[in-house]
């Protein structure tokens, strides 16, 4: 693709007690460019279809 990626992450840490750390985050990813030059598959994402896409995760610590 001819131009340029870009993403954004946040997230927090919540620690309900001290053994556990949980950590949600969303991530945002979009592409800005010439989809003309040299391309004929589309848009980067969503199949073709999109230049963005939102993740949504979140992972647990468990400390014994």
């Amino acid at each position: 693709y001819a131009g340029n990626f870009y993403e954004v992450t946040i997230g927090a840490n919540w620690k309900p007690n001290a053994n556990w750390n949980i950590r949600p985050n969303v991530r945002f990813d979009w592409f800005q460019g010439d989809l003309t030059a040299n391309n004929t598959d589309g848009d980067p994402f969503d199949n073709g279809n999109g230049n963005s896409q939102t993740l949504i995760g979140f992972d647990a610590i468990y400390t014994f």
